[in-house]
């Protein structure tokens, strides 16, 4: 791939994304001159300690970020990144290591920066360290709402709050998790698929969801957002 310029979708995107729109023009064409792009395919798995020397950009795509449990076959999904979110922080702050995992959920293509040079343009771009600090806060927010949610919400009441959280109002569709597997959406919930498709059946008996071409479309979110209040 040749120079990335100011004319590149890539550069256009980042660019404009809320993390990176703050940053000066040269600071941006910058990234991409000290990194280079890496093509995930699809279910491409990397795990952290392989992510030890270079810090991610996420240009396309959506990868799933989760913990595995090699000894009994089962996985925590954490969350859903996609295209301007990047990954890993900790790693280039204080080079902290952590047993995690990362796999593309469909095509993605990652700008990858070694991180002695990650730091190096930090340096001299001190004005992202406040985008780092906002990104970071707002992962921990969502874990704390996450755990909040396991402990005291049913199942029926997350998998709702699931699908309003990633509904697009202005769209009427779902993001990030449409044509997600059964699986995938029930990991993110804290459950089995089984269990999950379960209360799939009885939205859709109900009127409220429907499955069309494997994207789950919201009916009524009146209707939706009323389970939520009656089951809190």
């Amino acid at each position: 791939m040749g120079k990335i310029n100011q004319n590149n979708a890539y550069f256009i995107n980042l660019k404009k994304s809320e993390l990176f729109d703050k940053l000066p023009i040269p600071s941006v064409l910058k990234l991409f001159d000290i990194g280079y792009i890496e093509q995930w395919p699809k279910k491409t798995c990397h795990f952290g300690d392989k992510n030890l020397h270079k810090f991610h950009i996420i240009l396309v795509g959506k990868i799933k970020v989760y913990n595995y449990n090699i000894e009994n076959d089962r996985y925590f999904t954490l969350y859903i990144l996609r295209a301007n979110d990047m990954f890993d922080v900790l790693t280039l702050i204080n080079g902290y290591t952590h047993n995690i995992y990362y796999e593309s959920l469909n095509y993605s293509e990652v700008l990858c920066i070694p991180l002695n040079r990650m730091k190096e343009w930090l340096a001299e771009n001190p004005i992202f360290i406040k985008s780092i600090l906002d990104f970071t806060l707002h992962k921990m927010n969502y874990l704390e709402e996450y755990v909040k949610q396991i402990i005291i919400d049913d199942t029926p009441t997350r998998f709702a709050k699931l699908l309003i959280k990633y509904h697009n109002k202005l769209t009427n569709k779902l993001e990030v998790i449409n044509n997600l597997p059964h699986d995938e959406l029930a990991n993110l919930i804290g459950t089995t698929r089984a269990v999950l498709n379960r209360h799939i059946r009885t939205l859709k008996l109900s009127g409220i969801i429907k499955i069309k071409r494997k994207n789950i479309e919201i009916c009524d979110m009146d209707r939706l957002i009323k389970l939520i209040k009656t089951d809190s």
